[in-house]
């Protein structure tokens, strides 16, 4: 989930001294700060303990420990799918090592935000593909059928499948 704070939120309620004179406010709401986190059923926020994360960089070089993505607005731009698409895939990678796919089975839940409904150039959106083979269409990533078998979206030699195939 996300959420916003801007240096002048709360600004309702402000001191006086006897005389009744207060600090002069800002108008603006001032640099604003966004947070994204991804939250577990029973554990809280999605990260790691310390252990788990001594032992995942013995495995891996590089290893998030936790899931959470700030983002300063004015410094960092917005909120766009391209943040989306790698805060999702940060997560994923610590939660399919914190709870191995051999003994678990994931389940991703987003609420309703419009960052949410762009897909990444590779995803398996059927109004993307043409009905033939080739043409002006993605590539997309495999995906797999009802049985869990691998369905490749492109033929060997690179050419995007269509909807008949």
């Amino acid at each position: 989930d996300e959420t916003v704070f801007n240096a002048n939120d709360a600004q309702g309620t402000t001191w006086v001294d006897p005389e009744g004179r207060g600090a002069i406010r800002p108008k603006g709401k001032g640099r604003g700060l966004m947070i994204s986190d991804y939250i577990e059923e029973f554990g809280g926020y999605l990260r790691l303990t310390q252990q788990q994360l001594e032992d995942a960089r013995r495995e891996f070089i590089s290893f998030p420990r936790e899931a959470r993505d700030m983002l300063e607005f004015q410094r960092d731009g917005y909120w766009d799918n391209e943040r989306f698409i790698r805060s999702v895939r940060k997560a994923v990678r610590i939660a399919e090592y914190k709870y191995p796919s051999d003994q678990y089975d994931l389940v991703w839940i987003f609420d309703h935000s419009s960052g949410h409904q762009d897909y990444s150039e590779d995803a398996l959106v059927a109004s993307r593909m043409n009905v033939k083979p080739g043409g002006k269409q993605p590539k997309m990533h495999p995906g797999r059928l009802t049985d869990g078998t691998p369905q490749s979206m492109v033929f060997m030699d690179g050419t995007p499948k269509g909807l008949d195939i």
